[in-house]
């Protein structure tokens, strides 16, 4: 069972109002008689501001008036602080400078996320740098999944199937990094909105044109891509569910049934409240891959995965016939290298060999675990495999030493 996801809020809250150019003659032009306001270049100068880490920005030029545009402000910041990669320092509340009589906002006063504020107030531009620095190392590295010659959905699922295997959802509202690519690229974990505007920085890396949907009433926030002339919902994070025993990431486990949606299915799938440019092609709501729920390995120009019932082999992830690599049905499937496979079988562990085709009996869960224990989920990392042994609600995490040769370990 997935939990849902929360959302940074649902608008930026205003602090206080300033009311400004107290003695200066007063134009008694209407709010009603004023220009139309300028949002679009309000915005623009907005997140202008916040790249120059400045305080405060003049909004006078873009006729927006407190009472007529309150709403449409409060709009403007709750997108740009939600919803604009790169801004992850941004505070959560915005104040108003507004001219007594005429009623017309004449600038903002920003707010930055106390993590990048100094003890007096001040923003901490040399933290915000060295951070965003340690981002862009992280980017590259995750950009290092993709291959020459891949097409926008190889690309879009690649780096989808990345932030699944590296990130782990954070429901703990007091750190601020997880509502950005923050949390995701540096602590390895995040809220929705943290998946989503990393997911919409590689997108935006690899030339895919990207936009974020929000739904107040669900407390989410998921991608939408275009791909050959058409948009399609991708939702990371709940392709990434927990393990609702432990309230923790689930290894091995990478879903894709929320890859490439159209609005359809997503409200087949139980999504709503959400306001998104229709995504009408149903071209991929069927694919093959909603039924793979681990990685999707790319393998010297083909696509590995694992069904119920075989490993299996892909020249394209959009066409042609599946090629049975080895009659092994089974879950978790991980890589140990680029040739060697490890996945959960009817409670035993094993280890495939792509190259030569075999396969070896790592762990007999049903000798070392009699009675109604069950292994599931799977991780290497640094020589060690760790699964996990689930009886009723217990759950008991186990690491084991890996030998050269892909097995345990003698003790």
């Amino acid at each position: 069972m997935m939990t849902k996801r929360g959302v940074r809020g649902g608008s930026v809250g205003l602090l206080f109002l300033l009311l400004i150019l107290a003695g200066m003659m007063i134009n008694k032009t209407s709010v009603q008689a004023a220009p139309a306001a300028d949002l679009a270049g309000a915005r623009n100068v907005i997140i202008q501001a916040y790249q120059k880490y400045q305080t405060q920005v003049d909004v006078s030029r873009y006729h927006l008036y407190n009472t007529r545009d309150d709403a449409a402000v409060s709009q403007i910041m709750t997108e740009v602080v939600n919803q604009t990669p790169g801004l992850f320092y941004t505070g959560m509340q915005f104040s108003k400078y507004v001219v007594v009589g005429t009623n017309q906002i004449k600038a903002l006063k920003l707010e930055y996320a106390k993590s990048f504020c100094r003890e007096d107030g001040t923003v901490d531009i040399p933290k915000i740098q060295n951070t965003q620095k340690k981002i862009r190392t992280q980017v590259k590295k995750a950009l290092k999944s993709v291959r020459p010659g891949m097409n926008s959905i190889e690309k879009a699922l690649v780096l989808h199937d990345y932030l699944i295997k590296n990130t782990q959802y954070l429901e703990e509202e007091s750190k601020e990094y997880r509502y950005s690519e923050w949390g995701v690229f540096l602590k390895g974990r995040a809220n929705c909105q943290g998946y989503s505007m990393a997911y919409g920085i590689l997108m935006q890396e690899v030339g895919i044109p990207v936009r974020f949907v929000v739904s107040e009433e669900m407390l989410h926030m998921w991608n939408q891509i275009k791909i050959g002339g058409k948009w399609y919902h991708v939702d990371v994070t709940w392709d990434d569910p927990l393990d609702t025993r432990l309230k923790k990431d689930q290894f091995g486990l990478v879903l894709h049934d929320r890859f490439l949606c159209s609005t359809r299915k997503m409200k087949d799938k139980g999504y709503y409240g959400f306001r998104a440019k229709s995504a009408k092609s149903t071209q991929y709501d069927n694919q093959f891959w909603t039924e793979i729920t681990s990685e999707i390995f790319y393998r010297n120009g083909k696509w590995l995965y694992q069904t119920d019932r075989r490993i299996e082999q892909r020249a394209s992830l959009t066409g042609g016939r599946a090629k049975p690599l080895y009659w092994a049905g089974g879950n978790y499937l991980i890589a140990l290298d680029k040739n060697r496979y490890y996945f959960i079988n009817y409670n035993r562990i094993y280890l495939y060999h792509r190259k030569i085709q075999k396969m070896y009996l790592v762990l007999d869960g049903t000798k070392k675990y009699r009675g109604r224990h069950m292994i599931s989920q799977l991780r290497y990392q640094d020589g060690r495999l760790t699964y996990r042994v689930i009886r009723g609600d217990r759950v008991k995490t186990v690491h084991k030493r890996i030998g050269k040769n892909g097995l345990l370990a003698r003790s």
